[in-house]
C-alpha cells in the first residue's frame, strides 16, 4: 500500500487507501468510505491485470466518493427510512459507473 492520497469531500478531510484485495478491512467488499474514520478503503485487486485493477478500482474509488459526498451533505441521515435512496448501493454505483460518460458530455457541451 502506497502513501495515502486525502481528498477534500464537502469541507472534510478524507484519506484514500489502496489495501490488498485480502485485507480483513473490506470485509470481502472491494471498498470501503468510513465515515466516522474519514477513510476509503479500495481494494488493489492485485491478482488482476495492471489495466483491469487500474479501471475496476477507480469505478470503485467513485462509488466510495460517492457515498461519501451523500454523509457529509447529510443526505444519508435525512433519507426515507424506508428506502434509504441515499445510500442505496445500486443508486451510487449508477452514478459512480456513469459520472464520466457524463462528465464527457459536459466537456463537449462546454458546461462544466
Amino acid at each position: 500500500m502506497g502513501k495515502a492520497k486525502t481528498l477534500m469531500i464537502l469541507g472534510t478531510e478524507y484519506r484514500i487507501k489502496y489495501v490488498d484485495e485480502n485485507a480483513n478491512i473490506l470485509d470481502g467488499a472491494d471498498g470501503r468510505c468510513d465515515f466516522w474514520k474519514k477513510e476509503i478503503l479500495v481494494s488493489d485487486c492485485r491478482s488482476w491485470s495492471r489495466e483491469r485493477m487500474l479501471k475496476y478500482r477507480n469505478t470503485c474509488l467513485r462509488h466510495e466518493i460517492i457515498h461519501a459526498f451523500l454523509y457529509e451533505s447529510g443526505l444519508a441521515y435525512n433519507t426515507d427510512p424506508v428506502n434509504h435512496w441515499a445510500t442505496n448501493e445500486e443508486m451510487v454505483d449508477w452514478i459512480a459507473i456513469q459520472s464520466p460518460k457524463i462528465f464527457a458530455l459536459f466537456a463537449e457541451a462546454e458546461c462544466l
